[in-house]
């Protein structure tokens, strides 16, 4: 009975883990773009991230998280996304059958719009560590990606 309970529950903090990606907004990614080395955040120890793109480029950002305990990361662009676009984001299963076992999520971003924009242009985005039930946060992280000159 309690293993039919632990099943239960992680699979429902699964389900509530890829509601964290917004569907509607993930677009395939170009193959003319070029993909950028992952970016490993640290939200531990860090609270901020600078990521230098360049037009026609993509990067991950890799978070650690761990579904099976409800929370997982929610992204908010500040102001309004112009040049900057999410394409990809989900969970990376651990390297283990260990039940609620730690893993990664990967959110996909590229520079799209860049021929609206200036040169030396930012766009932040907000992270938000959480559960979608709860007013609990348990970390933020702020990425604020550059827009560099090719």
């Amino acid at each position: 009975m309690i293993k039919w309970f632990l099943v239960l529950c992680c699979v429902s903090a699964i389900v509530v883990a890829s509601s964290a990606c917004p569907e509607n907004n993930v677009n395939p990614i170009d193959v003319g773009k070029k993909q950028l080395q992952p970016i490993r955040i640290h939200h531990e120890t860090v609270t901020s991230t600078r990521v230098p793109l360049k037009p026609a480029f993509c990067v991950d950002l890799v978070f650690d998280s761990n579904p099976s305990t409800g929370y997982t990361w929610r992204h908010e662009f500040q102001p309004a996304h112009s040049w900057v676009s999410l394409h990809q984001c989900g969970v990376v299963p651990p390297n283990t059958a260990l039940i609620g076992a730690p893993s990664l999520e990967m959110w996909t971003f590229c520079a799209d719009g860049v021929d609206e924009v200036q040169h030396e242009a930012t766009q932040v985005v907000e992270f938000v560590y959480e559960r979608s039930w709860s007013n609990e946060v348990a970390a933020k992280h702020t990425v604020t990606f550059v827009l560099e000159s090719e």
